[in-house]
């Protein structure tokens, strides 16, 4: 009698409960619907990317072996009506080569933007110290379809729900990348600077022909 009491208590707060309950999913939506990165589009569009769509992106290889990445991102509408439409729209971009890496690279850190657990930086690590690189890495997302679903196959969502290790060594690897090939620009504008200066240090001293000719003695 007392359950069937309770349970006749609870029955008119149900919709309220459900109704706060919404209200609360929606709300944290909006609080965590934020770009967590900006990457530029094939043309030359700048695209947000958010937590809600870049889990629906896609890896995959041509028949040539070319990298493509299909991302799910935003961009700013031209025109839009305040509080009737969104200021920004949905839109699919492929990148191919390396366009495809850098997006990828972007959107990787997006998909582990809530961080991981000590044991999965440590068996990424550990992928990494097994001699897995980027593009392997890369290949394994590519390969693996949920389900066998080729509409499916190569989708980060399901990647990073089956083996979130693997994703996150990969966004270390290509962090170490870019940051190599970063470092690869700046020493090689130094190395040219070093040269031009030296150049101009033997036309100085004589022993190079200057701009205006030999040296006339």
């Amino acid at each position: 009698m007392t359950g069937l009491y309770t349970q006749n208590a609870i029955l008119p707060y149900v919709p309220v409960l459900m109704y706060s309950g919404n209200a609360a999913m929606l709300l944290h939506g909006l609080l965590t619907d934020h770009p967590l990165g900006r990457v530029i589009v094939p043309d030359g569009r700048r695209a947000a990317v958010h937590a809600h769509e870049v889990r629906e992106s896609k890896v995959s290889f041509d028949a040539d072996g070319t990298l493509q990445f299909e991302l799910k991102a935003r961009v700013k509408r031209r025109f839009w009506i305040p509080m009737v439409t969104s200021k920004t729209r949905k839109e699919v971009f492929t990148f191919s080569g390396d366009d495809a890496r850098r997006a990828l690279s972007a959107a990787i850190v997006a998909v582990n933007h809530e961080g991981a657990k000590p044991t999965q930086v440590q068996a990424a690590v550990c992928e990494i110290e097994s001699g897995a690189d980027s593009l392997q890495l890369i290949r394994s997302i590519a390969d693996y379809a949920w389900l066998g679903s080729d509409h499916d196959r190569g989708r980060l969502r399901y990647s990073y729900f089956r083996t979130p290790e693997k994703l996150l060594a990969l966004e270390m690897l290509l962090h170490e990348e870019d940051e190599r090939r970063a470092l690869a620009g700046e020493l090689g504008a130094l190395y040219t600077r070093w040269e031009e200066a030296e150049r101009v240090a033997k036309i100085a001293d004589g022993e190079l022909p200057s701009r205006f000719g030999a040296d006339p003695r």
